[in-house]
């Protein structure tokens, strides 16, 4: 597994982690997923930093990359969430 791969997959599963966290705690979807994606960006690049020892000339494009995914996954994994709130609320107001 070559090091591209590995910081791939730990980006992945840092948003992912981010995203769940988020969404469990605060309840605005969208302004989870901005938050969740500027926060996971951020320890990424802060880990980036402290491995190599030095903040990479093309950081800017990093960030706006790491952000779409980041933001991305927050969607997705919200959907659940969503549903759930949305789900709950309609039971309240129905009873």
């Amino acid at each position: 597994m070559n090091t591209s791969l590995l910081s791939l997959i730990i980006f992945v599963m840092l948003s992912i982690i981010n995203a769940f966290l988020f969404h469990r705690k605060i309840a605005n979807y969208f302004v989870v997923c901005i938050a969740s994606s500027i926060v996971t960006v951020l320890i990424y690049q802060i880990m980036g930093i402290i491995i190599t020892g030095y903040l990479d000339p093309f950081f800017i494009y990093g960030l706006i990359t790491e952000m779409v995914l980041s933001f991305i996954i927050a969607i997705i994994i919200g959907i659940p969430f969503l549903y759930l709130r949305f789900r709950n609320k309609e039971e309240k107001r129905l009873n």
